[in-house]
């Protein structure tokens, strides 16, 4: 073998091995990604159990409510729910805790669900903000809703958090 012959041999095994670095470094790269892809969905799982657990301890009396001719199903500790504001102070309960524990006498329809006299139009992001206030996920209005018109039923029903959430 010749000197020339060996400089390219020299060159070739250079080149490949440059081609292989890089190959290797996106391989690399792609397990890395895979990896934190992994962890991520793990962590979002654990959290997702988290959440379901707590519903285990939780009452699961579901209380029916006609809104307006609306029916609604929703749990007891929905409607009762303690809810902090932003500095941690629990807010005043709302008028769903007087109906469900009894200090206010509820109307039933015929069907055994409460009756509530009041358009139904936005009874479930009502029912949405008290689902989710106080958990790890934010709740958000839709562009579409009519805040001013929502506002009036959050004084009805008096939920606070809700309003403070409007208002800011």
């Amino acid at each position: 073998m010749n000197e020339q012959n060996l400089k390219e041999y020299l060159n070739s095994f250079e080149n490949n091995s440059k081609t292989l670095d890089n190959h290797f470094e996106n391989l690399m790269e792609t397990i890395k990604k895979l990896m934190k892809k992994a962890q991520d969905e793990e962590s979002n799982n654990n959290n997702m159990v988290k959440q379901f657990k707590k519903y285990e301890t939780i009452e699961s009396d579901i209380v029916k409510l006609n809104v307006g001719g609306t029916m609604f199903s929703t749990l007891k500790s929905t409607l009762t729910k303690k809810i902090e504001d932003k500095d941690g102070k629990l807010y005043l309960p709302n008028m769903f805790e007087s109906l469900v524990d009894g200090f206010v006498k509820p109307k039933y329809d015929e069907n055994k669900a409460i009756f509530i006299d009041r358009n139904p139009k936005y009874f479930g992001c009502i029912l949405d903000y008290l689902r989710m206030a106080n958990t790890d996920f934010e709740y958000e209005l839709a562009s579409s809703i009519d805040k001013n018109e929502l506002l009036k039923e959050e004084k009805f029903y008096n939920i606070q958090g809700l309003v403070d959430l409007i208002n800011h």
